[in-house]
């Protein structure tokens, strides 16, 4: 009776091993739905670290160009303003090329129509008058403006002025001979003046011009009612290469408005 009981019962057996196959494939769903979490949540990581790398290397793009940007505007008001004659600030050809262009005003029609012969000159021009000059020559505005030429560019030592060129207006309200209104504005003239036309317009000059600095200067002035235009040269040397066609052509090209 025992043994037929005992042998009678397979079926619980059974059962048992099924319920313990159910708990091992719930287990294993488990760890397989754990295991998938772990790989996409490794796979964000990535691409978030992938995202964030390209970011860093956008900002670092964007903040050496914006370096860059403010450095060539520095350089450009450093010329403009006329701070590196002053401070003795090295301005590249190339910057000041392009605030010499920025100083024309845009008027490419004028410089068009200065004629042939001035190849890649600059045009300065201003609400009183205009005229050009030789790319490498240096320009300071005050009241005027004074044109400087080098013998040497040599940034490494000191250079030397081979001649300036300076042209503005002279005050002239008690509407005096020409000869007393100089007087009056600091010039001396040693020399009778000589009456030329340059361009349709009457001019005075003179080879011994006595500025009130001392020094001797070839000088010619336009005389307009109670103001006088001048355009007066001095040279630092004999030596001076710079031939007198230069200056001829620099004083041909003034025009007054």
């Amino acid at each position: 009776m025992a043994r037929l009981a005992t042998n009678a019962d397979p079926l619980g057996m059974f059962k048992g091993k099924k319920t313990d196959y159910n708990e091992e494939l719930k287990r294993w769903k488990k760890e397989q739905a754990a295991l998938c979490k772990r790989e996409a949540s490794l796979r964000n990581s990535r691409e978030g670290y992938s995202s964030n790398s390209v970011m860093t290397m956008f900002l670092i793009f964007l903040t050496f160009a914006i370096v860059a940007i403010m450095l060539y505007a520095i350089y450009l008001f450093v010329h403009v303003t006329r701070i590196s004659d002053m401070a003795g600030v090295h301005v590249t050809p190339v910057f000041k090329k392009a605030a010499n262009l920025a100083n024309s005003h845009g008027v490419s029609k004028e410089f068009a129509e200065r004629g042939a012969g001035y190849g890649d000159w600059i045009l300065f021009k201003n609400n009183k008058f205009s005229l050009m000059y030789p790319e490498g020559w240096d320009i300071k505005e005050s009241d005027g403006i004074t044109l400087r030429q080098f013998n040497s560019r040599d940034k490494n030592a000191f250079d030397s002025l081979s001649m300036a060129m300076s042209f503005g207006e002279l005050k002239n309200p008690d509407r005096l001979a020409l000869k007393e209104a100089l007087q009056e504005n600091g010039r001396n003239v040693s020399e009778a003046m000589r009456e030329e036309e340059i361009r349709g317009k009457k001019t005075y000059s003179s080879n011994n011009i006595i500025l009130e600095n001392g020094l001797h200067a070839r000088g010619i002035y336009w005389v307009f009612d109670d103001r006088i235009f001048f355009a007066e040269t001095v040279k630092y040397n004999k030596e001076s290469d710079h031939p007198e066609e230069t200056c001829e052509k620099i004083i041909d090209s003034i025009r007054f408005y």
